[in-house]
């Protein structure tokens, strides 16, 4: 039995252990977003007298970044509100207080980022004595709702491809690195990578902010430097950027290595910024998550090298 195909078994023995701990570990309670649990003033609540503030209260924490928060508008359009919206119990609990609201129906316009960085917004009325009609809040940035989807899944192919390919090279073929299929591949998946990490960061400012894309490309640096969202698409971002730099040296084996544990690092940033940080058990959340992504990586990724390594 040659050497090459002794390391393609051992490296399929490995993808099934992969499996096992995948499926073991996914005992881990999944998270999810937070969720509106009451409003005071109610919805469609009519009140004799006039609050001092309007309070939501989430089941989880939630922030408020980059021009989000609460907006109350009077039936004319102009806001009763004091621009600042406050956080209470450790980010669960959002208020905002009102300058002297007289009778007459108001609008509550509310934005929040939950913490698996996604942006939840609505709205909702409260009467004070009478109804007089509500007033029209503009609440769509513009973003196509498939961008997101796009963004992460550029993102998740970058990780598999990569990863998979260069722990198949660095375990079966350390000489050669494959076939020059291979290292094509390995550019065009970290490109992807690096092109998701951007246009996640780009979608994520502009639903956080309410802003059109092109608007919201000068808030991107307050993003990275302010908020938890921003900072985990800004290290993901560079991470797949030294992943792109390294893939362009693939067939060195220091490259190979670099650009794989590059995307490690991605997997682990999609993690800390997704479900698994919202769980109940929040690090086995996102350890098992994490496992996740490099099982995938390990069995796809290292299924396209071992094909293309037979067909060389």
């Amino acid at each position: 039995m040659s050497r090459r195909l002794t390391r393609a078994l051992r490296f399929g023995l490995t993808q099934v252990v992969v499996i096992v701990v995948v499926l073991l570990s996914s005992a881990a309670t999944a998270g999810a977003h937070a969720t509106l649990l009451a409003t005071e003033p109610a919805a469609e609540a009519l009140r004799e007298r006039a609050p001092s503030e309007v309070v939501l209260r989430f089941d989880e924490p939630v922030n408020v970044e980059l021009g989000g928060g609460v907006r109350v508008f009077g039936p004319s359009g102009d806001r009763v509100d004091r621009l600042s919206t406050e956080l209470r119990d450790d980010g669960s609990t959002v208020s905002v207080q009102l300058d002297g609201a007289a009778p007459r129906t108001y609008t509550v316009a509310w934005r929040v980022t939950s913490g698996d960085a996604h942006v939840l917004s609505g709205s909702f009325v409260f009467h004070i004595e009478r109804e007089t009609g509500a007033v029209a809040v503009q609440d769509d940035n513009g973003v196509p709702p498939g961008l997101a989807w796009l963004a992460r899944w550029l993102v998740v192919v970058s990780v598999t491809v990569v990863a998979g390919l260069g722990l198949f090279s660095l375990r079966i073929d350390p000489d050669s690195f494959g076939p020059a299929a291979s290292y094509r591949l390995v550019i065009v998946a970290a490109a992807a990578g690096v092109l998701g990490a951007m246009l996640r960061l780009a979608v994520q400012v502009a639903v956080a902010s309410g802003r059109p894309l092109a608007s919201a490309v000068g808030l991107w640096g307050e993003a990275v430097v302010r908020t938890r969202a921003g900072r985990l698409d800004g290290l993901r971002a560079a991470a797949a950027l030294v992943g792109l730099v390294a893939a362009f040296r693939w067939p060195r084996r220091s490259a190979a290595t670099i650009a794989m544990t590059a995307m490690m690092v991605v997997a682990a940033l999609n993690s800390l910024g997704g479900h698994a940080w919202t769980s109940d058990r929040r690090w086995l959340g996102v350890f098992s998550d994490v496992v996740h992504q490099l099982a995938v990586a390990v069995w796809v990724g290292g299924l396209v090298g071992l094909l293309q390594w037979l067909r060389a």
